[in-house]
């Protein structure tokens, strides 16, 4: 009996460590396919944070290019700006001049004398026929 007892505890310890050793297979299975899976993730990590890296220096390329066309287009409204103002103080200084010479020309012609281009004036008693 004692015999029976031996070899039944036997039969049990030896299954119970086969029990162990397949537990173990399948943990090292199940921790070597999350290794894997981890392994992925860091690399998806990875390639994830070099691609925001990527857009993050476009994106600061491309806003300081903008930067550097709006200075440019301040510079170009302000030259034109004053570019404008040029004209604009040349064209009333055209204007007062051809005013003036206009004023003067009539006045020439009021008195009766002879135009730029060599035509008479009329003397304002000859208007309408001399009719005062």
């Amino acid at each position: 009996m004692t015999q029976d007892y031996g070899d039944k505890f036997k039969d049990q310890s030896n299954l119970q460590s086969e029990v162990i050793s397949i537990i173990k297979e399948q943990y090292d299975k199940v921790q070597e396919i999350y290794r894997i899976k981890s392994k992925n993730l860091m690399e998806a990590i990875e390639k994830s944070g070099k691609k925001l890296n990527k857009v993050d220096q476009r994106r600061s390329l491309e806003l300081s290019g903008y930067f550097e066309d709006l200075k440019l287009l301040e510079k170009k409204v302000g030259f034109y700006e004053n570019y404008i103002s040029k004209l604009k103080k040349l064209v009333e200084q055209d204007a007062k001049r051809m005013l003036k010479r206009l004023r003067e020309e009539n006045d020439r012609l009021a008195e009766g004398q002879e135009n730029e281009h060599g035509i008479p004036g009329i003397q304002p008693n000859q208007m309408y026929g001399g009719i005062p």
